[in-house]
């Protein structure tokens, strides 16, 4: 079996046990005048659908309607001992006969088209492939809307055709409402007459379902508003309705058209779906077309104020079937009349995120939007962090207003609220969440040369350290994902990196000791440290019981840097790679050879013709971000009163080792107090004495060099902090000492 198989196989006993009368709540008009409405146009239906399959032991004029007859052969009772199909392609054409002729029904008992909220139809053609597939998959048959993939009607659909009923026939997955996979199956059903639901599952029924699976992720991939999708099988005389959502498939038992009953479940089905609203169809109406502006506008919700922004384009689909179906937006405020605001661009990340049911958002430690705002109020002020972090425009849980008035907030049980309680517990909650944020930027993947890729890594990291040291916020998912790189818009000159994706990140009281030992397996899983994969069930690394820190995401920062060091700094990288490394063979030959343009076109300045230069200012800037993320770290060396101050004469290589910019400028006035003031500084500098190794909180030796070793912080290797004779052996004269100006004091 393949991996999507295996997952299926995972997923559909999930959903055996739902009905098909708990399935149509989904679709049940929510307005009572509608639902009632409905209910007639479906009894009248079905009624209709009956009398069309008598009239075939009443046609005597020896004509033949082709549709009738297969229609008949779909619906046949069972004690006919009817062969219905030998072959699938018969199938199609049964199908979409049937369908058709209930699709005509409901608008013909509508009276006006109009009055229905969807129309419904049949792609023309059946067993085919999509122009825009990314798979070879052939579909069987497919529905239709008649509004396009993002939820609204098309311009030609009333101005051309004068009908929403009359749609332009395309052969897309942005077209599909609802694949229809078929399979032969002409095993007699041994249930009498009277019922038409099939409650146990076999082989064509699952076949057909993974079938709907390969084509829903296409349907997700191309739809970018669409928030679940339906989906069809069709077994002999046995339909079965199935719902994909983020983390089951919901399915009805099977709906077994021989039987007059199973009929009119089919009829009751399509008439609600005429009627309710879209978004109970699955499609976002917080995203829309607007006409008058010729753009694709969406809502972004905050505090119960509503914004909108002007798309430009797609920066990232959603490219699975179960999970958080992550979409990202590059688009444009529209800044209202009265509101002085200035027009800007915004990423908008949409989200489908794990929340408990009973939990206020402003409850939940986790929020993403809590947790941006918390950062953004912070740093906006802070002009070494500009552009490093998403800064949060606005953004909260999407809301969707129905027919009836009624303002709710969009997650999953919202969408199964008309279900039993005991169905809907059965499927995790998720809420729908929408947030626009600064700065755009474009992946990691697109840098030009290696430089950008390590300052952007670089930058975000300092980012990180920031929100960590500031707001006590762990990212916990540092990847090639959560890493953007930024260009000037005019020039495409490299800015810098930032980090974004806050979404698995919490916030953590430093003060307050963790009473849980164990690691969290959270991250993306290429780059999560041992420690958390240790945390895995699953996995072959003995269990760890070490919690987790910082130094676990500085972990993932170091294998962002490996995984890109193997697989290419950007998707064109065979060949950029080769270019790069000749260029620079050629310059330590001190060759003569002519320096492709191409190259330098790839480096940041245009103008500088010097790669050498170059490096070494990357290098610079690497060096003094990661030496001030450490020092912020502020892990701690010496407990307070534990270190006698002495003077000592400061060992050469202390001086002359390691910057001391990001260090701190002067010593506080308590610990300066302390120094005699008379003491001129060419005489020795002063120190922090111990007298055992074991007195420190954290601290690292370097190797020997010259019969000394040099101390380091244990955490991030910062030094040298001080240094250790280890030429004295007398135990009594033994000192560890600690440059007072090389601390910071809390």
């Amino acid at each position: 079996h393949s991996v999507d198989e295996c997952k299926i196989e995972a997923k559909l006993a999930v959903s055996k046990s739902i009905t098909t009368h708990n399935l149509l709540q989904v679709v049940k008009p929510r307005r009572r005048t509608i639902a009632n409405k409905a209910k007639g146009i479906s009894a009248s239906v079905a009624e209709s659908l009956e009398a069309y399959i008598d009239s075939s032991l009443l046609n005597t004029s020896g004509t033949t309607d082709l549709d009738l007859e297969r229609v008949c052969r779909f619906c046949a009772p069972h004690d006919k001992n009817v062969i219905r199909f030998s072959k699938e392609l018969e199938m199609y054409a049964a199908t979409g006969a049937l369908f058709g002729f209930i699709f005509e029904q409901i608008r013909f008992k509508a009276g006006n088209v109009n009055d229905l909220n969807n129309i419904i139809s049949n792609f023309k053609q059946n067993d085919f492939t999509v122009s825009d597939g990314n798979t070879d998959v052939r579909i069987d048959k497919a529905l239709r809307i008649g509004f396009d993939g993002l939820g609204e009607l098309k311009d030609e659909d009333a101005e051309t055709k004068g009908s929403r009923a009359d749609i332009v026939e395309t052969e897309t997955y942005m077209d599909i409402f609802a694949v229809i996979e078929a399979k032969v199956d002409n095993q007699v059903n041994d249930k009498d007459g009277a019922d038409s639901e099939i409650v146990t599952d076999n082989k064509q029924r699952v076949d057909a379902t993974m079938q709907l699976y390969l084509c829903t992720h296409t349907i997700y991939l191309r739809q970018h508003a669409r928030r679940f999708v339906w989906g069809f099988t069709v077994c002999g005389s046995v339909f079965q309705v199935c719902l994909f959502t983020h983390d089951v498939i919901v399915r009805s038992n099977g709906i077994d058209v021989a039987t007059k009953r199973g009929r009119k479940y089919l009829v009751e089905l399509f008439t609600n779906m005429s009627f309710c609203d879209k978004d109970q169809l699955g499609y976002d109406p917080t995203i829309y077309f607007n006409k008058t502006s010729g753009q694709w506008q969406m809502y972004v919700f905050e505090n119960g104020k509503v914004r909108r922004c002007a798309i430009n384009n797609v920066t990232f689909a959603a490219d699975s079937v179960f999970g958080r179906h992550t979409r990202c937006f590059h688009c444009k405020t529209i800044s209202e009349s009265d509101s002085g605001e200035e027009s800007k661009d915004v990423l908008v990340k949409d989200t489908w995120a794990d929340q408990k049911r009973d939990l206020n958002e402003n409850e939940d430690a986790s929020n993403e939007a809590t947790l941006l705002r918390t950062i953004s109020e912070g740093f906006r002020h802070v002009g070494s962090l500009a552009g490093k972090y998403s800064d949060l425009w606005a953004g909260g849980i999407v809301q969707i207003t129905g027919s009836d008035s009624n303002v709710s907030d969009d997650s999953t049980d919202y969408i199964f609220a008309a279900l039993d309680q005991d169905v809907r517990e059965k499927i995790p909650n998720r809420v729908h969440k929408r947030l626009a944020m600064e700065p755009v930027g474009e992946p990691l993947r697109i840098a030009k040369v290696v430089d950008e890729t390590i300052i952007a890594v670089a930058d975000a990291m300092e980012a990180y350290m920031a929100a960590w040291v500031d707001h006590g916020i762990m990212h916990r998912d540092i990847s090639t994902s959560n890493i953007l790189i930024r260009r000037d818009q005019q020039t495409g000159t490299f800015l810098n990196g930032a980090l974004i994706d806050f979404d698995c990140a919490i916030t953590i009281n430093r003060d307050e000791p963790s009473t849980d030992q164990r690691p969290n397996m959270t991250g993306t899983v290429p780059f999560m440290s041992i420690n958390c994969l240790a945390a895995s069930s699953n996995s072959n690394i003995r269990s760890s019981c070490v919690p987790r820190t910082i130094l676990d995401d500085w972990e993932s920062a170091l294998y962002v840097l490996c995984w890109l060091g193997t697989f290419g700094i950007n998707y064109h990288d065979s060949a950029a790679v080769k270019l790069e490394e000749d260029f620079f063979d050629d310059l330590s030959d001190n060759s003569s050879a002519d320096i492709p343009e191409t190259c330098w076109d790839a480096h940041v300045d245009p103008n500088d013709r010097n790669p050498f230069s170059r490096r070494a200012q990357v290098a610079d800037k690497i060096g003094n971000a990661l030496l001030d993320v450490m020092v912020k770290a502020r892990s701690k060396v010496i407990r307070a009163h534990a270190a006698t101050l002495v003077q000592r004469s400061p060992r050469t290589q202390l001086a002359a080792i390691g910057a001391t910019e990001s260090l701190p400028s002067k010593l506080p006035d308590e610990i300066a107090a302390l120094l005699p003031a008379d003491t001129p500084s060419s005489e020795g500098g002063w120190f922090w004495m111990l007298k055992d190794m074991m007195e420190f909180e954290n601290i690292g030796f370097s190797h020997l060099v010259d019969g000394q070793k040099y101390l380091s912080c244990a955490d991030c290797d910062l030094a040298p902090l001080g240094y250790h004779d280890t030429t004295v052996t007398d135990a009594q004269d033994k000192e560890y000492l600690i440059a007072i100006d090389r601390v910071a004091y809390l």
